[in-house]
């Protein structure tokens, strides 16, 4: 297909240059599904006949990212670490291994980065996963417990990452107590003067802030131990093999970094057990899939098995209702600063956004004890 991007073929060649690949660029598009980073993929024909091979070609935004050596930092040790478990499980190259994991090209500068020559933002380049699919929701219980898997085998992965300590690259990136606190914050200075008509909604999400600190307060109490964790384990960042229900791996390591394994298990309870998706504006659609829920509960349990502590997964379904209040305040807060932080569609993305995911969350709230009981059937399993 011809290029489809605002960019220029001999641009993705400059970059493609600096990270060791010098065939000719055939074919670039944009792909326009993140809320965050601009991502492209372009087609490289290799010399001598070789066959072409597709990369992924991002600009990290520095402006979600400021720390954006920190954040490729992590990304980095994290995919290498990855890579080498999976190579050495299967008797394969890490070369190999990248065929279906994620792996960051080193520039010719050593780092797994260039800077973009018109502002602070990054570049980064790593092989296309082929032959594989991602959902925005799931369809199916096997769809959804695979998902589960997947992030549950990922948290074992690098539970045993050596060296110094993961960066914080968003300090307090789901500390839910300080995301009520900026709402707050936001609603004061009411710079957009928005708030008056959507008042209702800021008080509903305002009723449920001595709830959003139930997590922190488990964490102060030695209930569970920080891990390293990928924090955005929505659905759409585990990819299957194409056709099928069968998992290959994660992506989007931006926010991988040291929290709690709960807030990972969370947000994928947000994507996975609610088949609408999150900027329905159809309300009365979404409810709690107690199939998909029981799905993902079984499959992150078998696949952190030895990793999770029984007071931990007693606490799954209240980390799926902070995760979504999270976002749901996180899409609010940014409706009523301006809309500075996530890529919108139309003017009130946001705040559908933000009723979508107060509704799941009072959803949440009516199917409790039930999702208490597979949650308390789980951790007597261990």
């Amino acid at each position: 297909m011809p290029n489809s991007t605002d960019l220029s073929d001999e641009f993705f060649s400059s970059i493609l240059t600096r990270f060791g690949l010098s065939g000719t660029v055939v074919d670039a598009e944009q792909w326009r599904s993140g809320h965050i980073n601009s991502t492209y993929c372009a087609t490289v024909a290799g010399a001598s006949g070789a066959a072409p091979r597709r990369y992924v070609v991002q600009r990290v935004n520095s402006h979600v990212f400021p720390d954006t050596s920190s954040l490729m930092h992590n990304a980095f040790r994290v995919a290498e670490h990855n890579v080498n478990r999976v190579a050495a499980e299967r008797g394969i190259t890490p070369d190999e291994a990248s065929r279906d994991n994620v792996r960051f090209l080193l520039a010719d500068d050593g780092r797994p980065w260039i800077p973009d020559p018109s502002s602070s933002d990054v570049w980064r380049v790593y092989p296309c996963i082929e032959n594989v699919d991602s959902h925005l929701v799931a369809a199916s219980p096997a769809l959804a417990r695979e998902a589960a898997m997947l992030f549950g085998s990922f948290q074992n992965a690098v539970a045993d990452l050596g060296g110094e300590r993961l960066a914080e690259t968003i300090p307090d990136f789901h500390n839910t107590p300080k995301r009520f606190d900026r709402l707050v914050a936001s609603a004061e200075a009411d710079v957009k003067g928005r708030l008056a008509a959507v008042r209702p909604i800021y008080e509903e999400m305002l009723a449920r802030r001595e709830r959003g600190g139930r997590l922190q307060r488990a964490y102060a109490e030695g209930v569970f131990p920080e891990r390293i964790v990928h924090n955005d384990t929505k659905m759409s960042n585990a990819l299957f093999r194409h056709g099928t229900t069968k998992g290959v791996c994660v992506i989007d390591l931006d926010t991988v970094m040291p929290g709690y394994a709960l807030h990972d298990f969370g947000d994928l309870m947000r994507t996975a057990c609610n088949r609408e998706e999150e900027d329905t504006e159809d309300l009365g659609a979404i409810r709690v899939d107690m199939n998909l829920y029981e799905a993902i509960v079984d499959g992150y349990v078998s696949s952190a098995r030895g990793m999770l502590r029984p007071d931990e997964v007693r606490l799954l379904p209240e980390a799926g209702w902070a995760m979504t209040m999270e976002v749901g305040i996180r899409f609010f807060t940014d409706y009523l600063d301006g809309d500075v932080y996530f890529r919108i569609a139309r003017p009130d993305h946001n705040l559908i956004r933000a009723k979508s995911q107060l509704t799941f969350a009072k959803r949440i709230e009516e199917a409790m004890p039930a999702l208490q009981a597979i949650a308390d059937k789980a951790a007597a399993s261990l």
